[in-house]
């Protein structure tokens, strides 16, 4: 549970981005368990309320299985504040079983985000947002902390999420669910207030130093992704957005702050665990499902996408190509972020060397 409290509040402090958790099941699973329920409530009860001091009113637990409309997303994450009639966000909203849904829920689910995010045009604080959906205009007002966390399965780690709603998260915590502990949580870091220590974190970050050869280093991992000889299988997935500059960068500085270190500027280890981090959420090139699962009838087209790829491939025997693509496959590891490895983000940090 450690990590998950320092996903949360890492998120928090970066001015409220949302993260996803994959819960990893022990051996000994039984396959009736609702996992991402005991995830749930775990984190709810030991982090949230126990740690954090939120209330049971500013968390909502969503199984968006079994929401039909956005209308009904929307009253679910949401209060009414009887002293002024105003509708507001809950501070904390889990959403279970989202790789559950088709490709148009999951487009919906994106488009709620971004009214959310009011295009993240960063709206004036103490000012409702506006939302648009079926025909309907609502005023809600977002609170001085708030997040969005998915609750992944990783069994289901080849359900892809539509790429744009993904890159709404920044990265990705795994857990693993052990049905045999009995050993009760015991809560580390504890503030007075958590809200104000957030808030209190935040105006620190500015304080932060960034030196040209850290961004110099952030921009050549960014780039040896983009340029990764796996992009070329699956470009959206890999060729990460611009923004995670801003995410990499992000993520340092609130490590900075949240361990409290006295030397104010970044290091290059600060920023290899924030390209792990992040790189193993963002970049996957399995998205191209012909590559990534063992499939003759697919034989064809894999020779002929291949061949087409002379660029990247640098006109490779199809033979050896395949061999390298089969053992570039996501294999389970309990000790990555995501619970999968990812051969792009390994080769990239082993290949491009920090600034000394």
């Amino acid at each position: 549970m450690d990590n998950l409290y320092t996903a949360l509040t890492l998120s928090l402090i970066s001015r409220n981005k949302c993260f996803a958790i994959s819960h990893i099941h022990d051996d000994t699973e039984d396959l009736s368990t609702d996992y991402s329920s005991i995830v749930s409530n775990s984190f709810t009860t030991n982090v949230l309320i126990n740690q954090c001091n939120f209330t049971k009113e500013q968390i909502a637990i969503i199984d968006l299985s079994q929401v039909h409309t956005t209308i009904d997303l929307i009253q679910q994450m949401t209060y009414i504040d009887s002293s002024d009639n105003h509708t507001y966000l809950k501070n904390i909203i889990l959403w279970q079983n989202v790789q559950h849904l088709s490709l148009a829920q999951h487009k919906s689910l994106y488009k709620l985000m971004l009214q959310l995010d009011q295009y993240e045009a960063n709206p004036s604080e103490n000012y409702p947002i506006s939302i648009s959906i079926e025909d309907r205009e609502l005023e809600i007002y977002k609170p001085e902390l708030f997040t969005i966390i998915l609750i992944l399965d990783y069994k289901l780690y080849h359900n892809k999420l539509y790429i744009y709603l993904k890159e709404k998260f920044w990265f990705s915590i795994n857990y693993v669910i052990n049905v045999d502990s009995t050993q009760e949580y015991s809560a580390g870091k504890r503030h007075e207030s958590y809200q104000q220590y957030i808030l209190d974190s935040r105006k620190k970050l500015q304080q932060i130093f960034i030196a040209p050869d850290i961004k110099k280093y952030i921009y050549s991992l960014i780039v040896h992704i983009r340029c990764h000889r796996l992009a070329s299988l699956s470009p959206k997935s890999v060729r990460v957005p611009t923004m995670t500059i801003d995410y990499v960068s992000d993520m340092c500085k609130a490590l900075l702050v949240y361990k409290e270190v006295p030397e104010m500027y970044l290091t290059p280890d600060y920023v290899k665990i924030a390209m792990r981090k992040i790189g193993y959420w963002l970049v996957d090139w399995e998205y191209n499902e012909k590559f990534c699962k063992e499939n003759d009838d697919d034989e064809y087209y894999k020779r002929l996408e291949i061949s087409m790829l002379t660029g990247d491939w640098f006109g490779s025997d199809y033979f050896y190509a395949n061999e390298y693509i089969k053992h570039s496959r996501a294999k389970v590891d309990k000790e990555s972020p995501t619970g999968f490895t990812n051969r792009i983000v390994e080769d990239v940090l082993t290949s491009v060397r920090p600034p000394l």
